[in-house]
């Protein structure tokens, strides 16, 4: 099995949460400046103003996750979250260490916790491009949390979301 880091220039995922909380207030939750821009399958096609723009997809799976990849056009790179309302005993203003498996390759990184709207989860930032070609290439991934808690998400219909995702960073 290969394994990658999310961040392949300093080999450990660099984060970002203030960046996409900028508008947060004190309690970490953030206004959502995110536009509709069209839909593909399962999965919903967002623009972001508050981060130059950056196009993101997001889905609630069948367990109630809300799933996000998208780009950070401000800081050359991409990120992923998944967040639960069932997640409420992470730890506050904690990162994890996270390894994501797709079938043959695993990548590591680090997660910074987020809290929004009843949602709790981990957000980290990527500027691999091995990890998006492998989120849009597979029909599932598992998540491994620092204490072995483990998530399999189901990724049907990605690769289509994906490239909807590339059309709309495109011409943003």
């Amino acid at each position: 099995m290969r394994k990658l880091k999310l961040d392949h220039l300093t080999g450990m995922a660099v984060l970002v949460l203030g960046l996409l909380f900028a508008a947060a207030g004190a309690e970490g939750q953030r206004e959502e400046p995110l536009s509709l821009w069209r839909t593909s399958g399962a999965w919903n096609i967002f623009v972001d103003a508050s981060v130059g723009n950056g196009c993101l997809i997001q889905q609630y799976s069948e367990e109630g996750l809300d799933i996000r990849l998208g780009y950070l056009p401000e800081r050359l790179g991409a990120f992923f979250s998944v967040a639960s309302q069932e997640w409420h005993d992470i730890d506050e203003i904690k990162s994890r260490d996270i390894s994501l498996f797709f079938d043959d390759v695993a990548f590591e990184g680090t997660t910074e916790f987020f809290e929004n709207e009843g949602f709790f989860g981990g957000f980290a930032f990527f500027n691999n491009p091995d990890f998006m070609t492998d989120f849009a290439k597979r029909k599932s991934m598992k998540v491994v949390g620092p204490e072995g808690d483990k998530v399999v998400l189901n990724l049907a219909g990605t690769a289509l979301a994906i490239r909807a995702l590339d059309e709309c960073q495109k011409s943003h």
